[in-house]
């Protein structure tokens, strides 16, 4: 678990869009969210054939500091991601706790609560 005030880095990895589209409009997204303002966010070349089925186009990292950061950010993209066409999936890792997502199979909001207090849990945010 993440000490309180203790910063943490969110990687967030895009997949099934090989023209990175998806990736910059995350990366955007994430850069102008008030709920994690103050937050840096970048992205990663990463190693392979983004044009491979499946294969990482764009990897994101989420410099987070503390007060519910985890989940504003993790809610983001579970929001961002329903809006995505169906071959778009994330993978989001932090410290040990990951969750992979596929637009076209996050239908319901059970399953996107429970990847983000999964999230709240491990670095000791409160969950509603």
């Amino acid at each position: 678990m993440t000490d309180v005030g203790e910063s943490m880095e969110l990687r967030i990895a895009v997949a099934g869009d090989p023209l990175g589209i998806a990736g910059r409009s995350l990366r955007s997204l994430l850069a102008e969210n008030d709920e994690i303002r103050g937050s840096r966010v970048s992205s990663v070349a990463v190693p392979g054939d983004p044009e491979a089925m499946g294969g990482v186009a764009e990897v994101l990292l989420v410099a987070l500091g503390s007060g519910g950061a985890v989940a504003a950010a993790v809610h983001s993209v579970l929001g961002w991601l329903r809006c995505q066409g169906p071959k778009v999936k994330v993978t989001i890792t932090a410290e040990g706790v990951s969750a992979e997502v596929e637009a076209a199979t996050l239908k319901q909001a059970q399953e996107a609560a429970a990847i983000v207090a999964a999230f709240q849990v491990a670095f000791g945010e409160e969950t509603s």
